[in-house]
């Protein structure tokens, strides 16, 4: 594979843990059509005393794309990142006309490649930074041809919480 593989890869690897481990489901769709992932949990209903999980309608999409150290700028309270402009198009139309939303995934993985994975006696290690980016009321497509900078809020880190923290958000 190449490098641009492999950074893809364990992205998509430490969004499927995220996921995974509090009970979200990802779909990867046949035509992407800008989308890496569908997210979608089960509810679970009870009916006569057995319980029965079914799909729950709901979703996120998520692109995903990753990249090293050297390609972002870290400010105190931000990062910046070119992204390229027909993502960010594809991320300020669903922000305005789409039924889910689609949230841009930006894993930093260290310059140094050596270091993107580890393994230890009870541990795999992935080294990444993992932010999300979702335009705001006030954004508008480009017309940029090749990219934009875009601002991250540095509180946009992933953590465990992630899913259920957008979920909320978005269907609640």
């Amino acid at each position: 594979m190449t490098e641009e593989q492999i950074k893809e890869k364990l992205s998509d690897a430490f969004i499927s843990v995220i996921a995974n481990y509090k009970g979200y489901k990802l779909q990867k769709p046949d035509d992407t059509g800008g989308v890496d992932f569908s997210v979608t949990y089960d509810k679970i209903l009870s009916r006569n005393g057995k319980k029965r999980y079914i799909q729950s309608g709901e979703y996120i999409d998520l692109q995903l794309k990753a990249t090293q150290e050297h390609r972002i700028i870290f400010e105190e309270n931000t990062l910046k990142y070119d992204l390229e402009a027909k993502t960010y198009n594809d991320l300020i139309f669903r922000f305005n006309y789409g039924n889910a939303p689609l949230i841009l995934i930006l894993a930093i993985l260290p310059d140094n490649n050596t270091m993107w994975a580890q393994i230890g006696d009870f541990n795999l290690i992935m080294n990444q930074r993992v932010y999300y980016f979702y335009p705001n009321i006030d954004m508008e497509e480009t017309n940029n041809q090749t990219t934009i900078r875009i601002e991250i809020p540095i509180a946009n880190k992933i953590d465990l919480d992630f899913f259920p923290n957008r979920f909320q958000e978005h269907y609640r």
